[in-house]
């Protein structure tokens, strides 16, 4: 899947779309879709590698958000949505903790939770794709792990052509 994803998009085939429709048909998002529009975002998908301990995000903002190690990614919105294929991922949550300061006061603050790690086939950022709402969680690859892809202008000119 990986190698079909880092093909220009004009250069895949259609053996290598029903390929990638298999690699992600148990992925909840494309079961409320016809298979066509599957098909279509599958075109429109893209690889994506990273790190063990970077963030998944958007695009435009990796190297900004890597060169400059900001951690700053709930309440941001999303324009992409991403499908795991290879690696875990952890999801962190801001929960309230309670923090005992140097002069013995206590204190509530928010700080970033793990709840929860996925493996491959895990989706997330599909509300991205369909509203304008923050980000409710942050998304870090606890493994290097490699991704699928979907923007959401190409997405929503899906749509427009349904």
């Amino acid at each position: 899947a990986i190698l079909i994803l880092q093909k220009p998009t004009e250069e895949r085939t259609s053996s290598d779309l029903a390929f990638l429709v298999k690699c992600t048909e148990n992925v909840g998002f494309f079961k409320k879709y016809d298979e066509d529009t599957h098909v279509q975002c599958m075109s429109k998908m893209y690889h994506v590698h990273l790190k063990r301990g970077e963030h998944a995000l958007n695009t435009v903002g990796l190297l900004l958000k890597f060169f400059f190690k900001e951690k700053k990614l709930i309440g941001e919105y999303g324009e992409n949505f991403w499908v795991t294929l290879k690696g875990k991922v952890g999801i962190f949550i801001p929960k309230e903790v309670e923090v005992r300061g140097k002069n013995g006061i206590s204190r509530k603050q928010k700080a970033l939770t793990r709840i929860v790690g996925q493996g491959g086939g895990y989706a997330f950022g599909e509300l991205a794709l369909l509203e304008r709402k923050p980000r409710a969680a942050t998304i870090v690859c606890e493994d290097d792990c490699d991704f699928a892809v979907l923007d959401k202008a190409p997405f929503q000119q899906i749509l427009r052509n349904l």
